[in-house]
């Protein structure tokens, strides 16, 4: 059994080696460029941000200021 995954939540499932029904699941659950891929629609990602701005020592007001600094 496959099970195909997209920001954290699962999204098909596929009995076997069913190369078809793989192949076009993929295809459907992937963005054609990479670049069009939100990155903040991605739980894990965002938890990944979130203890890398806590192993800084930063707090949630130091990373909304920082944020703003940016820009």
């Amino acid at each position: 059994m496959f099970l195909l995954y997209r920001n954290g939540q699962l999204k098909a499932r596929i009995e076997g080696a069913n190369t078809p029904a793989l192949n076009q699941q993929v295809l459907s659950l992937t963005p054609a460029n990479a670049d069009v891929d939100d990155l903040e629609e991605n739980p894990i990602y965002l938890a990944k941000m979130e203890r890398e701005r806590i192993a800084r020592g930063e707090t949630v007001k130091d990373a909304k200021g920082a944020k703003k600094g940016k820009k």
